[in-house]
């Protein structure tokens, strides 16, 4: 939606009138990093005749038939390691490589709006791709903290927040969309990631297309963030779910 100012109109559009979007896009490049460069004449993607059997052929490809333009084939490349283009660029074709012959596809359709045969495509990277603080080689001295009596009712903080007044209360808001189950995983991996979570880790962890967090937080927002304040928000700087615990607890009374 940053990047492509017209999708979001076009997207507008296409949900007023019930039509589904499909977005696709031309092939891509192969980068420049550490490529071997082989001169030859003509096309940077691919040369006429058969594939050399010399050592220094390898990762060419000979191919023929109705579909390869060429009589009576081509020698093309098949590793991105390899470009035939000799002046200098940010991107080369890559012959066969994936790069060169796969194009995206994205189908984007109505919130509630099932195609069927098809289901919703969910991030599935995993949470130590993305950034995130360093682990300390050694455990930080903890202070002794002071022993507290137990009580007859020990919960933890969110099961208070879900037990009370008030929280029922935002919960009961017209529009509100959000279950309290559901809202309480949220509060439980914001709490054991010391209440931030990066963008992309926040829908791994909730099982949400990436694309879906802004309006999964907004309606989160809703319930939490009780007379506008910021207890739940999004740093788009640093594109992170941040929770403030501490104003969560005063404005709820915890």
């Amino acid at each position: 939606m940053e990047y492509l100012a017209v999708l979001r109109p076009l997207l507008d559009e296409a949900a007023a009138a019930g039509r589904i979007v499909l977005l696709t896009a031309d092939h891509g490049h192969i980068l420049d990093y550490g490529t071997e460069c082989r001169r030859q004449e003509g096309s940077d993607r691919y040369r006429p005749g058969k594939a050399d059997a010399r050592a220094d052929a390898a990762g060419e490809y000979y191919l023929e038939g109705g579909r390869v333009v060429g009589s009576p084939g081509v020698t093309t490349l098949g590793v991105e390691g390899i470009r035939y283009g000799s002046r200098p660029r940010n991107g080369y074709h890559g012959g066969i490589t994936p790069q060169e012959c796969l194009v995206p596809v994205m189908v984007f359709v109505q919130t509630g709006r099932a195609i069927p045969g098809w289901k919703e495509v969910v991030e599935s990277q995993p949470e130590w791709w993305m950034a995130g603080a360093p682990t300390p080689a050694t455990e930080p001295k903890v202070k002794r903290k002071t022993k507290q009596q137990p009580t007859l009712f020990a919960e933890d903080w969110i099961s208070g927040l879900l037990a009370s007044e008030l929280f029922r209360q935002q919960m009961d808001l017209p529009g509100n969309r959000i279950q309290p189950e559901r809202l309480a995983a949220v509060l439980r991996a914001l709490d054991a990631s010391g209440n931030r979570l990066l963008r992309a880790a926040f829908a791994v962890r909730m099982s949400l297309p990436l694309v879906r967090v802004n309006t999964t937080v907004a309606a989160m927002q809703r319930v939490l963030n009780y007379d506008g304040y910021g207890i739940l928000t999004i740093d788009e700087a640093a594109d992170m779910v941040v929770l403030d615990h501490s104003l969560l607890e005063r404005q709820f009374n915890l």
